[in-house]
């Protein structure tokens, strides 16, 4: 029940996080180096788009690697 609750997206942060997803995206695509930061101060959700942005890599590479056997 607290892992269901923690993965709502109660402040709405999905379009920062398709926008981080893309920037990654287009850099991995391009083999381009890229970095940035997030930050933020205590409880405003740094922790939650970094891991629904490692999510939606993960499913990325799944879907790059099973494309590419």
């Amino acid at each position: 029940m607290a892992e269901e609750r923690n993965k709502l997206d109660a402040l709405n942060r999905e379009n920062e996080i398709s926008e981080l997803f893309r920037i990654v995206q287009s850099a991995s695509i391009n083999r381009a180096f890229c970095s940035f930061a997030i930050e933020g101060t205590w409880g405003v959700g740094k922790t939650f788009i970094l891991e629904r942005l490692e999510e939606k890599l993960e499913f990325f590479k799944k879907l790059v690697d099973i494309g590419f056997k």
